[in-house]
C-alpha cells in the first residue's frame, strides 16, 4: 500500500502533530528529536527539531562509519588505520564487521549514552583523555576504553555508570603519581568492586578475561 504523505498546506486543522512527528522521525534520519510543532492559521506550520549529531567513529577492520550520539549510523568513511580520531570524533574499534550499513542502530541509546558521559566524566578521574573505545562486538557490554596514558578501564556497558565512576574515583584517590602510571588496567565489571593489574603482572596477558577467571589482580576495592 502506498504511504500517504502528510499534506498540512492542504488542511492545516486536521494535520495530527503526532503523525507529523512519527513521519517525520521514520523518513528522516538527520532529525533526532522533534521538540515541537505549532500552526499558525491560516496557513503556517513551525517546527522545533533537534538535529542528529555524529559523536563517533566506528571502525572495523575492513570500514568505518560515523555513528550520532544516539548510537545511529549516519555515513561511511575510509577506514582510518591510524587510531586517532577524526574530526572530533571519539573512535571505537570492534573485531567484526557485523554488516554494518547507513540506517542501522549500531549502538542502543542507553550505550551511547554510557559512552559519551564516559568522554564527558572519565578525564577528569584518570587525569588522562580517551583515546579510543574497544569491543569485540556491538552486543557484547564489555568494554575497553584506552587512554592516552596507556593504561586501560574495563566496562560494563549494562551497568550503573555514576556508581562505577564513584568507585574509580574512590580507587584512584588511594593511589600515588607514580602508581597511577604503573596501572595497566582497571576491570570495573564486578558490583562493589574494582580489580586493578599493574604493569608487568601476569595479568597483563589476560586482558578482558570472563568475569569469573579473573584471579591475578594486584588490587581490589569494595564500597
Amino acid at each position: 500500500m502506498e504511504k500517504k504523505i502528510p499534506t498540512p498546506q492542504k488542511n492545516l486543522v486536521l494535520l495530527s502533530k503526532n503523525k507529523l512527528t512519527k513521519f517525520l522521525l521514520e523518513n528522516n534520519k538527520k532529525i533526532f528529536k522533534v521538540n515541537k510543532i505549532s500552526k499558525i492559521f491560516p496557513a503556517t506550520l513551525i517546527l522545533d527539531i533537534t538535529p542528529r549529531l555524529n559523536s563517533f567513529m566506528l571502525q572495523t577492520p575492513v570500514s568505518a562509519f560515523t555513528v550520532s550520539s544516539d548510537g545511529f549510523i549516519t555515513g561511511v568513511l575510509e577506514p582510518n588505520a591510524s587510531g586517532t580520531l577524526l574530526n572530533g570524533l571519539a573512535l571505537i574499534k570492534i573485531d567484526t564487521n557485523e554488516g554494518l550499513f547507513v540506517g542501522k542502530n549500531a549502538l542502543n541509546v542507553d550505550h551511547a549514552t554510557f559512552l559519551n558521559e564516559l568522554m564527558d566524566k572519565l578525564p577528569d578521574i584518570t587525569k588522562s583523555t580517551i583515546n579510543n573505545f574497544e569491543l569485540t562486538d556491538l552486543q557484547t557490554p564489555d568494554t575497553n576504553v584506552s587512554l592516552k596514558n596507556g593504561s586501560k578501564i574495563i566496562f560494563d556497558l549494562n551497568t550503573d555508570l555514576d556508581k562505577n565512576l564513584s568507585r574509580l574515583k574512590l580507587l584512584f584517590s588511594q593511589f600515588s603519581e607514580a602508581e597511577q602510571k604503573n596501572i595497566y588496567y582497571v576491570d570495573m565489571r564486578f558490583q562493589d568492586r574494582g580489580y586493578v593489574c599493574n604493569k608487568g603482572a601476569a595479568c597483563v596477558n589476560e586482558i578482558i578475561l570472563p568475569k569469573n577467571l579473573i584471579s591475578s589482580t594486584t588490587d581490589t576495592i569494595s564500597n
